[in-house]
């Protein structure tokens, strides 16, 4: 069972979009992760569907924990990875979102056995 987090530093020059980013940040820059959960889409929706703290949602901005998969939200076409998902982090206590990801993770992997 793999997943793997990657943060976008979009401040680093040598990042795929830092031109873009520069210009649309001109405050400075905030930090992206993403996860990519080894396997196929699907496997990464099952992460994101068993998740009981996060909500599945596109847009932050409320007071709970977002989990977003672009690559639904985008359709057909997408350049989004499709085995890629956006957390969202609100106030919730860090070891409780860590062990529901945990558990999520777990529930997507075991299905692939059915």
């Amino acid at each position: 069972m793999r997943v793997i987090f990657l943060p976008w530093a979009r401040d680093r020059r040598a990042t795929r979009g830092h031109g873009v980013a520069a210009q649309q940040m001109d405050d400075g820059f905030s930090g992206m992760i993403s996860l990519h959960v080894d396997g196929p889409a699907e496997r990464a929706l099952r992460l994101a569907n068993h998740c009981e703290l996060f909500y599945r949602a596109t847009s932050p901005g409320g007071t709970e924990s977002l989990l977003e998969h672009r690559h639904t939200f985008e359709g057909p076409g997408s350049t989004a990875p499709p085995d890629m998902l956006r957390p969202s982090i609100e106030p919730e206590n860090p070891d409780d979102l860590i062990a529901d990801i945990d558990q999520a993770l777990t529930r997507a992997f075991q299905e692939d056995d059915r």
